[in-house]
C-alpha cells in the first residue's frame, strides 16, 4: 500500500505518526518527491512503480478532484471520497464516488477483488 499525497512530508509523517500508521504504507510519496503535482500523474506513476505495480494494477482513493485527474492520468482505477470542504466539487471523472471509505472498501472488497 502506498501514500500519494499533496501535503509536505513533516506534515504527512506528523499525521501518520499520530494515528500510528507510517508503518501501514510500503511508499510513502509527498509533495517533494515530484517535480509535478498533481494534476500531473508524477506522484502517481512514482507510487505504482515503488509497488512494483502498473498504474492500472492499482486503486487510488481520493478526496479531491485534482487527485481524481492526477490518479486518472497515470492509469489508475479512481474512488472519490469527498471531504467535508470538497463534498460540493465534480467527481464525475471517478470511477466510483462515496460517502465513506467503509463504503469505499466494501465496493472494493465485494466488486472488484472478486
Amino acid at each position: 500500500m502506498a501514500l500519494a499525497t499533496s501535503s509536505k512530508e513533516t506534515e504527512t509523517f506528523i499525521k501518520l505518526k499520530a494515528f500510528e500508521i507510517d508503518h501501514k504504507f510500503s511508499s510513502i510519496k509527498c509533495f517533494e518527491d515530484v517535480k509535478n503535482p498533481k494534476p500531473h500523474p508524477e506522484i502517481y506513476l512514482n507510487s505504482a512503480n515503488a509497488l512494483n505495480l502498473l498504474p492500472e494494477e492499482c486503486i487510488a482513493f481520493e478526496d479531491t478532484c485534482m487527485g481524481i485527474k492526477a490518479a486518472k492520468a497515470a492509469g489508475c482505477y479512481t474512488i472519490a471520497i469527498p471531504n467535508n470542504f470538497t463534498t460540493h466539487l465534480d467527481f464525475s471523472e471517478a470511477d466510483q464516488v462515496f460517502t465513506t471509505f467503509n463504503e469505499a472498501i466494501a465496493f472494493v472488497k465485494n466488486d472488484l477483488l472478486d
